[in-house]
């Protein structure tokens, strides 16, 4: 041990000398120093001689604060065979545990370790101790406490940020990639027949056969991407970049994404690299796009607007994992703003720098997304040995066949097992984009910024979307079979209406038939008829009056002058003298009375005749040849002309004929009494002389009034009987005039009535069933495919007004169709009625059927022909009554159809009103701009490094223990020391203590 200065050099002088409880030898001495010190050694007890000569190397030097001496205390054993070392040659043995004690008093002497002085205090207090001792604990373990925590913190390797924002002349102005949310275009997916495909595709039913059965088994991915995703022409209306220059579709670049086709501005392979100058709203891009919503169809993304991500030129877009979505209907204002980020690397970040292996020339750096993508293309290719369609790489892209068998299910297996089979990591280094979005709606003063032309274009694209839209929509499948419906119907009507022209025509022309025949028969009847008149005139007639007029009408015309005769024949009989000349007068008088008897009772007897006549229908005067009467048939059926039914009946009409018949046989009978009488008288006259002339005057006034009841009688029976058949021949006639009159109105009524049906059929013929015929071509040609007619030409023709004539048409036709069957139904029934009676009547005519059926034959027309007419041709005029009647349910249905269409129609065209809606639904107006020109620097920096560490461990130390640094090599020492006293196995002869101060040495 190194001494203390000279100044102060104790030397030790013992004073006394005892022993201790536990054996040991305690001495008291005194140094010669400037202060008194006060030494106690404890010895182990070998020998009480040697005691003196063991005092070289004191295990503890303590200084007492109650006396300024040094008190040093040396501890061994009693017994000479507990001791450690044992003595040999000239020094002494110093056991283990001396050793410690020694070294640790020397260490609490002089450590600067704050309250190790007083812990290892020799004063008599030992609750000082231990409170120093507690106090002492507490503290080191608050010490180790908080070393604890440092040294975990700094093992946690803190890092910090330092984000600066530096101002600079230009920034370069990033990718813009903008997706339309609506993958695919229906217009375009229908007219490469890829609808069917892609709506199974993401109903998740496409299987194998429908593929190989619509032939895109070979068809890739991508093609599919390129075939029917969007085009650039169409949505961008306007395109301005940096305020003046403009810009358009030659401007962007086509790629496929992870969103679908895609379209970047300002990309890697851009010729220009672009930067900004001056910050705000005009200064950067400046877009106006039109998403088409109205071509959306079936895509794996459900919202309506564009995808967007602003990016590194040099950073593979990801679109749908970290663009943004801007709805349609709004004007966004894109703020921009460029970081430049630097990570720490291990053990501070996970960072770490690689290359995309897949990506063609390393066109793109390496980001923690990208990498997964790589990840998923060596995982398809593994297992398909084809990539996805927006993967990177020159790998083939797999085909539809290869999409259903394979990668279908790995997609689906790809995500759970990402983490498994993915390993990467942040690049410790990147540039990346923050945006900011603001929104506004857009006005109804949107459009004024649209050119027209554009505007006539996206009306044409409209209308074709639309058109697409609604001929391939499930939804409107019931659509589609109402206008079915429509053009079966109004084919069906069609063949209806042309039908029933062509059979009206015949029903026309039959009825011309009709009448005409119906016209033969009334003249055929009326000839007939007057045949009969005539015959019964002729022979019945006009026979009874002749005969009347030969015998009791010669009796009764000269009644009057046939009784002045009688008189003066009867008066010349009683006075004439001459008997020769009574006698002429007498014979005279007999002749007429027997005369004129002979008359009555040959009138009776024709009366007799006439009255067989009529009943056997046998003419009075039977003529070997009978006249025609201008009928031209031979004499049978002339004779057979005769209506002896008609005579028959007129001979028993009723009691009242039968009474006057026999009061004119009466009258005929008391005639030829009379005439019986008065030759009686006339020859007793004669004989007699005897005067008669009373008697006879008597007798002719019973005789006037005979032939007075015989005239009246006669009269009445001749024309209630006999002038009968003649009075009901003309009135039959009569009749039958007037039937063929009415008949023939009513077949110009009906043929005037079924001329105005057929024009009113012809004109709705021409007007509506030709429009609707021509309107149901359209629609097949529409249903059969949407790419050779437009529902909008569809709309055209049936919102115009040729349409409306049409509908109008049919309604008049229904309207004026009831009156017009009502009249033709009654003229058909009024004439079948006028033929059935004719055929009644020329049936139940026995009279008149053969000469009928004779001189119809003649005439084209026979009594089959009228029963025909009446059960054929007329009924079958009923029957196109009927079908016409049917005519008017369907243009009844057809109406509705065409109601429905109508409304469908209307709705439809109603959708391409191109207003602020349509706008809002369709339009983005963007704005895309730095708002100053700067960009961030973030860095990460190590927090706490090993400086900071110790730093803050002295720190802690001497707060709470008084230590330093050197403390710490004070420990050190310490331990040094120790080791050096455990390996001392003798203390050297003639060695001693010395104490300089608060230090002590080893000489």
């Amino acid at each position: 041990m190194d001494k203390m200065s000279n100044s102060f050099a104790p030397v030790w002088q013992t004073s006394s000398s005892q022993r201790a409880d536990d054996g040991n030898v305690i001495l008291e001495g005194r140094l010669r120093a400037s202060g008194d010190l006060k030494i106690t050694l404890d010895f182990p007890l070998v020998k009480e001689t040697n005691v003196s000569s063991m005092l070289t190397s004191p295990d503890q030097l303590t200084k007492s604060r109650d006396t300024e001496a040094l008190a040093v205390r040396v501890s061994a054993s009693t017994s000479t065979e507990s001791s450690k070392e044992k003595k040999t040659g000239d020094g002494e043995d110093i056991t283990t545990l001396d050793k410690i004690i020694l070294a640790c008093d020397h260490f609490s002497e002089l450590s600067t370790f704050h309250g190790m002085r007083l812990l290892c205090s020799r004063g008599p207090n030992p609750v000082r101790r231990f409170i120093w001792s507690l106090l002492i604990v507490g503290c080191l373990v608050a010490l180790a406490l908080q070393v604890r925590q440092q040294v975990l913190y700094f093992f946690s390797n803190p890092k910090t940020i330092n984000e600066e924002t530096k101002f600079v002349d230009s920034v370069e102005f990033p990718t813009v990639t903008i997706c339309n949310e609506n993958a695919f275009r229906i217009s375009a997916a229908y007219n490469l027949k890829l609808y069917d495909i892609l709506n199974n595709m993401f109903n998740s039913t496409l299987t194998l056969d429908i593929v190989a059965e619509a032939g895109l088994v070979n068809l890739t991915l991508d093609e599919l991407n390129y075939l029917g995703g969007n085009d650039i022409h169409n949505m961008i209306l306007k395109c301005k970049w940096n305020a003046a220059e403009a810009c358009g579709p030659e401007n962007f670049t086509r790629m496929i994404t992870d969103q679908g086709l895609c379209y970047s501005f300002n990309g890697p392979t851009s010729p220009r690299n672009l930067t900004v100058e001056t910050p705000g709203a005009s200064r950067g891009l400046q877009l106006t796009l039109n998403i088409e919503e109205y071509e959306r169809m079936m895509g794996s993304h459900v919202a309506s607007g564009i995808h967007i991500l602003i990016h590194n030129k040099r950073e593979y877009p990801l679109v749908e994992q970290l663009g943004q979505a801007i709805a349609a209907g709004s004007h966004t204002f894109v703020a921009l703003k460029l970081k430049k980020e630097t990570r720490l690397g291990y053990p501070y970040d996970n960072c770490q720098d690689g290359l995309l292996l897949h990506v063609p020339n390393h066109t793109y750096t390496y980001t923690m997304p990208a990498c997964k993508i790589e990840c998923y293309v060596e995982f398809t290719l593994k297992k398909c040995g084809c990539r996805d369609y927006y993967m990177p790489g020159n790998s083939p892209v797999c085909t539809f066949k290869e999409y259903v068998s394979c990668l279908r299910t790995v997609q689906k297996t790809y995500d759970a097992l990402e983490d498994k089979i993915c390993d990467c990591y942040t690049p410790c280094a990147s540039e990346n984009v923050e945006v900011s979005y603001s929104y506004g709606a857009l006005s109804k003063l949107a459009t004024s910024k649209i050119k027209k032309d554009d505007l006539d274009k996206i009306l044409g694209r409209f209308k074709r979307a639309l058109d697409v839209t609604e001929y391939i929509s499930s939804e409107k499948i019931y659509k589609k079979i109402l206008y079915q419906n429509f053009t079966d119907f109004s084919s069906r009507v069609t063949t209806l209406y042309d039908e029933q022209l062509s059979t009206l025509s015949r029903l026309q022309q039959k009825l011309l038939e009709v009448s005409d025949k119906a016209n033969q028969i009334y003249h055929i009847r009326l000839d007939l008829l007057w045949a009969q008149v005539n015959l019964v005139r002729k022979y019945f007639i006009e026979p009874r009056r002749t005969m009347d007029a030969i015998t009791i009408g010669k009796v009764i015309n000269d009644v009057h002058l046939f009784s002045q005769q009688m008189l003066h024949y009867v008066e010349m009989l009683d006075v004439e003298a001459n008997n020769t000349t009574r006698s002429l007068v007498y014979n005279t008088v007999m002749g007429e009375l027997k005369a004129r008897s002979q008359l009555i009772n040959m009138s009776l007897t024709n009366f007799d005749d006439m009255k067989l006549a009529y009943i056997s229908g046998v003419p009075v005067i039977n003529d070997s040849v009978i006249m025609s009467f201008g009928i031209d048939t031979d004499t049978e059926i002339a004779w057979s002309l005769i209506p002896k039914k008609l005579l028959h009946t007129a001979m028993n009409r009723s009691l009242e004929m039968s009474r006057m018949e026999q009061l004119v046989i009466d009258s005929v009978e008391q005639l030829q009494d009379i005439f019986t009488d008065m030759m009686d008288v006339i020859t007793l006259t004669y004989e007699t002389r005897s005067p008669v002339l009373e008697s006879i005057k008597d007798t002719l006034v019973k005789f006037k009034s005979l032939c007075e009841n015989y005239f009246v009688a006669s009269q009445v029976l001749f024309a209630e009987t006999v002038e009968w058949p003649l009075v009901e021949l003309n009135s039959q006639k009569e009749n039958l005039q007037s039937a063929k009159h009415a008949c023939d109105k009513l077949f110009k009524v009906t043929s005037e009535t079924l001329s105005g049906v057929i024009d009113l059929v012809t004109e709705t013929n021409n007007v509506s069933v030709h429009f609707y015929s021509r309107l149901g071509a359209n629609i097949s040609s529409y249903l059969a495919s949407v790419n050779t007619t437009s529902k909008f030409v569809l709309a055209d023709l049936m919102l115009g007004r040729e349409s409306e004539a049409a509908s109008d048409q049919l309604q008049l036709f229904n309207n004026e169709l009831v009156d017009y069957l009502f009249e033709l139904n009654s003229g058909l029934n009024g004439i079948s009625s006028c033929l059935a009676e004719n055929a009644r009547a020329v049936s139940e005519d026995g009279s008149i059927h053969r000469a009928f059926e004779k001189k119809s034959q003649e005439h084209g027309v026979s009594l089959e022909n009228i029963t025909q007419l009446v059960s054929i041709d007329i009924v079958k005029l009923c029957d196109v009554v009927t079908n016409v009647r049917e005519m008017k349910g369907a243009n009844d249905q057809l109406l509705k159809l065409v109601s429905c269409l109508r409304d469908d129609l209307t709705e439809f065209k109603s959708q391409l009103n191109m207003d602020l809606s349509f706008y809002s639904k369709n339009l983005i107006f963007l704005d895309i701009f730095f708002p100053a020109i700067s960009y961030t620097v973030t860095e990460q920096q190590v927090a706490y490094d090993m400086v900071k560490l110790l730093s803050d461990i002295g720190g802690s130390m001497g707060l709470l223990v008084g230590a330093s640094a050197i403390s710490l090599f004070e420990f050190v020492d310490f331990f040094c020391l120790l080791t050096f006293a455990l390996c001392w196995k003798r203390r050297p002869a003639g060695s001693g203590v010395k104490v300089y101060g608060e230090k002590e040495s080893f000489d």
